[in-house]
């Protein structure tokens, strides 16, 4: 069952804005998005995770304690604006 707590107060994080020329950038910015929601929600062991992005569509990967934690996790990364599909890497320790 999904913990809706995390989701209370649900405002957008400042993220630091990055400026690049050129191709990639919004892949950037929808990864930095992602981190930053998964930290201001505490995700345990979001640090143990790695994101990527493109076009819309993030990987995150990593190891985490539980599947708890696990579901938690691909939900918050769902509800972050940009995101259009999430593959799911994550392995359950």
């Amino acid at each position: 069952m999904l913990d809706e707590t995390l989701f209370e107060n649900d405002t957008p994080l400042p993220f630091e804005k990055e400026h690049f020329n050129g191709v990639g950038s919004a892949d950037h910015d929808l990864r930095r998005r992602v981190l930053n929601f998964l930290v201001g929600r505490e995700m345990p062991e979001s640090d143990l995770l790695t994101v990527d992005a493109q076009h819309g569509t993030v990987v995150i990967s990593g190891t985490l304690p539980s599947r708890r934690a696990k579901r938690l996790c691909i939900a918050c990364c769902r509800r972050v604006a940009g995101v259009l599909n999430v593959i799911d890497e994550v392995h359950v320790c």
